[in-house]
């Protein structure tokens, strides 16, 4: 019995001597033959149904890895058998994932088709797979006598063993090896399906390949770097990790305000080191002709931006110390904070028009007032 899957249609071919031989079951037999129908089908599946949009019209089967020979330019191949067919010789005889990827490389969409019932198995017959023998495990005729497809290979019972030994051995390979885990439309995107524990993409070094490559397939592309930056406005989130392809520290080049640190300095480029994180307002992406409260450790109520000045209430904690950067279009000429001069020259920014601000907190409210 052999099964494939191949875009919307499986199809299911029985070999001769099943036909005869499903007739002389015993019913419960019979319904274990039709398990293994069931399970040809569901493993054909694990190869890869192909997505409602796939425009595949043609394809063919062959166990060879691409030759001059046999490209018909068809629009999909089905690559046959983990072990390929026993009797290939010479050119194009080679290993699964070496067929797989000479397929891929001249542009194949690449389906998989393995015979169940038979085929070069010889390593669960023989118990080199779990130390035991399973020759037992063969369909028998009327007379109780093993059918045979090849030498040390009888035509299978479906047990449970046997369709573990097959996921683990073929299946598993096959996908590895990049033949399609399930691709299906949905809306205007695609998801796909890898059937594949999660812990197993990080229990051993190269165990997430699969994972990397669907997503650098769907995705166009993948860039490995070892850093992240997420931006939102004028603020830009960055994380560089300590435990990655690299071991570089980030460089940012402009002007940006670090608000993860309490002083908010400002910085003219910045350079990020692996193993921190950083919060930063670009000011760049800050317009120089409305002054605001950029940055600050109260809450700003009451704002009033004028022409020439700019006044607010801050709110925060008692025994607190609040810093703030204040954007102003030009220097300023005077600062009260609650009625008080508190103007320091040495405060302003030129560069980034901005002025650093420090005061002790009130919960009921400290006012400020800028002109200029």
């Amino acid at each position: 019995m052999t099964a494939f899957l191949h875009s919307k249609l499986i199809t299911v071919t029985l070999a001769p001597p099943f036909l005869p031989f499903l007739l002389s079951l015993h019913k419960l037999e019979t319904m274990k033959i039709f398990r293994l129908l069931a399970a040809a089908v569901a493993i054909a599946a694990c190869a890869g149904p192909r997505n409602a949009a796939d425009d595949t019209k043609t394809t063919f089967q062959t166990s060879r890895g691409w030759m001059p020979e046999i490209d018909n330019r068809a629009d999909a191949v089905m690559v046959y058998g983990v072990g390929g067919n026993p009797s290939d010789r010479g050119r194009g005889k080679s290993s699964v994932e070496e067929r797989i990827a000479s397929w891929k490389e001249r542009g194949y969409k690449v389906d998989f088709m393995t015979g169940i019932a038979w085929g070069e198995y010889q390593d669960y017959f023989t118990g080199k797979w779990d130390g035991k023998w399973h020759l037992d495990e063969g369909q028998v005729n009327a007379k109780g006598d093993t059918i045979w497809h090849g030498h040390m290979v009888p035509y299978i019972v479906p047990t449970e063993n046997y369709l573990k030994y097959f996921k683990e051995k073929h299946i598993k390979r096959v996908i590895d090896a990049g033949a399609p885990a399930g691709d299906y439309a949905f809306g205007k995107g695609l998801v796909r399906i890898i059937r594949q524990d999660p812990k197993e993409f990080v229990l051993s070094e190269g165990g997430d390949k699969v994972l990397i490559d669907a997503v650098g397939e769907l995705y166009g592309g993948i860039e490995m770097k070892n850093n992240f930056i997420l931006e939102r406005g004028q603020y830009k989130l960055v994380a560089v990790m300590d435990e990655s392809v690299s071991g570089d520290a980030l460089r940012l080049d402009g002007m940006y305000i670090d608000l993860y640190d309490p002083e908010l300095p400002v910085y003219q480029g910045i350079e990020i080191q692996p193993g921190t994180q950083r919060l930063l307002l670009d000011l760049s992406k800050v317009s120089l002709k409305k002054a605001s409260v950029l940055a600050a450790a109260s809450r700003a109520e009451n704002v009033e931006a004028g022409r020439r000045s700019l006044s607010y209430i801050a709110k925060s904690p008692v025994s607190t110390v609040n810093v703030s950067r204040i954007l102003l279009p030009e220097a300023p000429e005077s600062l009260k904070v609650n009625g008080a001069d508190a103007l320091d020259p040495d405060c302003w920014d030129e560069a980034s028009h901005t002025y650093l601000l420090r005061f002790d907190n009130d919960p009921d409210g400290v006012s400020v007032e800028f002109t200029w």
